[in-house]
């Protein structure tokens, strides 16, 4: 509602926040232990990773990068007229020679 009526952006968590503190709203305890599973965990870096594909600033040009899950550092890369098998298989190989 904030957002819309009054063009405002606060995020959710400010907001909980606040009302915490005004005794509106309280922790829940079920929310407050660890998942069991976290996304993208990895105890090894370079056990998993995937690829992506970007398009750089709407002039054409799109960016293919292999992402190590367990660092989600940026192992290899590259820029691209299109999105394509071809060049997909390019940052590939640029990741074996790397690695």
């Amino acid at each position: 509602m904030i957002r819309k009526q009054y063009k405002i952006r606060i995020s959710h968590n400010r907001i909980h926040m606040y009302l915490k503190a005004q005794g509106l709203a309280q922790e829940n305890q079920k929310k407050q232990k660890r998942r069991k599973w976290v996304r993208y965990e990895r105890e090894h870096g370079l056990s998993a990773g995937h690829i992506d594909w970007h398009e750089v600033d709407g002039n054409g040009i799109k960016a293919c990068v292999i992402l190590d899950d367990a660092s989600r550092m940026v192992l290899a890369g590259g820029e691209f007229k299109a999105i394509n098998t071809e060049n997909s298989k390019l940052v590939i190989d640029q990741l074996v020679e790397k690695y």
